[in-house]
């Protein structure tokens, strides 16, 4: 009885988007995942990412969905806090402002990432640490390396160009690296 305790305190923790500490109890046991029960979990979050998605609740959907990326690459990579935050976040479509963020502090330590979808350059680093708490990731702070402007020129060309008024203009060759691992059949540009 007292091994299922642990066990269940380690799902509740992945259940409820607590991964600071379901990673804690990993480190002590990397064999003790219970893959398929998370398995399960990530079917019903699917179910319900979409739900959210035709209800129009974008925050929820959005939150929703960074879950299940988390636990999917949980199962796939394991205990590896880097692997589970999106190295970027873009909206389908968007063309706006964007911000190169480097992780600092907790277990995402030094991850490098390019988040975008907000009016200022400095809400999408608020927004950025409010994904981190959201994600369970107590002590990370978040900061900007610079920023610019992107948009989708073709459904295969993305343009990067510009600077943050506040933060400056970010290393456009790290950002476009970003963008090409996560969009790989994309034609990525650097304009001045």
């Amino acid at each position: 009885m007292l091994a299922a305790e642990p066990l269940d305190g380690l799902y509740e923790a992945l259940r409820d988007c607590r991964l600071q500490s379901a990673l804690a109890m990993l480190q002590e046991d990397p064999g003790r995942l219970p893959v398929s029960r998370v398995g399960a979990l990530v079917e019903r979050l699917e179910r319900e990412v979409r739900q959210l998605q035709e209800a129009g609740e974008i925050g929820a959907w959005r939150r929703t969905e960074r879950h299940v990326f988390a636990l999917r690459a949980l199962l796939a990579h394991g205990p590896q806090p880097r692997k589970m935050i999106r190295d970027v976040a873009l909206a389908p479509g968007y063309a706006g402002k964007f911000l190169l963020v480097r992780l600092a502090g907790g277990l995402p330590d030094g991850k490098l990432c390019l988040r975008g979808g907000d009016e200022w350059h400095r809400e999408i680093l608020r927004n950025t640490v409010a994904e981190m708490r959201d994600l369970g990731f107590s002590g990370v702070e978040a900061f900007a390396l610079g920023g610019g402007f992107v948009q989708r020129k073709h459904r295969q060309r993305l343009r990067l160009w510009g600077a943050s008024d506040e933060f400056g203009r970010c290393d456009m060759g790290l950002a476009a690296r970003l963008l090409r691992g996560a969009f790989p059949q994309t034609d990525i540009r650097i304009e001045d």
